[in-house]
């Protein structure tokens, strides 16, 4: 950080090592809170791409534990978050991931290429959204609509997402999602007990699935109950 940015202080302060650099303006501590931000992200996706399978297990469980008992709620969305990208980096072709991804109209806190060989992921969409809320409430119809907004308009390539609710979701969630049913946007709810099951099981594909077609069917049935 300095108040004296000249062209050689920034070129040897690279040279030595230094990731970014600040210069002390009047927006200098919104600057810092993003430059830290996109340094940690830097160092967290090195991170991921380094484990293997064995480390991978064990950060699984440390990052949910740790969750579980942060109390700050920036901090347990950020673990939230990774726990979601580590758990994806288990399941085959899901491994290319981007996380927290901003710009001017929307955040995403995960997308995910999908490059599965399993015939059942394969007929699924090109790219898999997850969108993770905070624990302090239940998900409910406005955390619904925002996803599906993020869902449309990429060009067809989104038509799946993962929410991610630790704390709970309403119900008026699921019956929402009868709505969306027809346009082909498909909505998969992890509830905590979802979450829990992700964490434990070593199969996460298959759980993953059982939780896929229990969003399908349960669409499915809705409409058979609207049925005259």
């Amino acid at each position: 950080m300095t108040a004296y940015a000249s062209t050689e202080a920034v070129e040897r302060a690279f040279r030595e090592g230094a990731y970014d650099y600040l210069e002390k303006t009047a927006v200098f501590e919104a600057l810092l809170r993003v430059k830290v931000r996109n340094a940690a992200e830097a160092v967290r996706e090195r991170w991921l791409a380094t484990l293997d399978m064995n480390e991978t297990e064990r950060a699984i469980r440390a990052t949910w534990a740790d969750a579980q008992q942060e109390r700050d709620r920036n901090r347990r969305g950020i673990q939230l978050e990774r726990l979601m990208a580590l758990l994806l980096k288990t399941l085959p072709g899901f491994e290319r991931l981007d996380t927290r991804l901003r710009n001017e109209v929307e955040e995403i806190d995960i997308i995910v290429q999908n490059g599965s060989t399993d015939p059942f992921s394969q007929k699924e969409s090109p790219y898999l959204l997850v969108e993770c809320k905070n624990w302090s409430k239940h998900v409910g119809s406005k955390e619904l609509r925002d996803l599906w907004a993020k869902m449309e308009g990429r060009f067809d390539r989104c038509r799946l997402a993962l929410l991610v609710a630790p704390g709970g979701i309403a119900d008026t969630v699921p019956e929402l999602q009868l709505r969306k049913a027809e346009k082909g946007l498909l909505v998969v709810l992890i509830g905590p007990g979802d979450l829990d099951e992700l964490v434990q099981r070593r199969d996460r594909s298959e759980a993953l699935q059982e939780m896929h077609r229990r969003a399908v069917m349960g669409a499915t049935a809705r409409k058979g109950d609207e049925a005259p």
